[in-house]
């Protein structure tokens, strides 16, 4: 009886160790996409310099929703204005 109920208590721990893996590791794909389209087109194309600021700054609306590490990419990929 004791035997069963930790393997049942191990069992549990290791779902929930597992879930919070799986949504700790998610991030925002969009937006690390869009950033990343961004870089690209300011280290290729300098003179296409606009188009990605443009893009840049239509994921300001989505910054409160960024992860950590997006919004301090996001801030280093902006411009001081």
């Amino acid at each position: 009886m004791m035997r069963r109920k930790t393997t049942y208590n191990f069992l549990q721990i290791v779902i929930i160790t597992v879930l919070f893996l799986l949504v700790s590791c998610g991030g925002n794909r969009f937006v690390d996409s869009k950033m990343a389209s961004a870089d690209s087109l300011m280290d290729v194309c300098q003179d296409s310099a606009q188009t990605a600021l443009a893009m840049l700054d239509s994921l300001k609306a989505q910054k409160p929703d960024m992860s950590k590490a997006q919004q301090m990419h996001y801030d280093l990929s902006m411009p001081r204005r």
